[in-house]
């Protein structure tokens, strides 16, 4: 699954969920589903909210696309 695809089911699940109205539980959620690798990349920079971990994550995402094509 690309992060765009998870990107977009995970907000279209958190939608479903009206009592999280906290950022921090929020990405929370967001961020239980990551791969190992990405969660420890993102996980040292503490993210605060779902803007600034969908960044990380597309960036750690193309980072390793690129990799792997070399």
């Amino acid at each position: 699954m690309t992060y765009a695809e998870y990107t977009t089911k995970i907000l279209e699940i958190l939608r479903y969920v009206p009592y999280l109205t906290n950022e921090k539980a929020k990405v929370q959620r967001f961020f239980s589903g990551f791969p190992l690798t990405f969660r420890d990349q993102i996980e040292y920079d503490g993210p605060r909210s779902l803007d600034e971990i969908i960044r990380k994550l597309k960036h750690c995402y193309e980072k390793s696309k690129h990799k792997n094509e070399s």
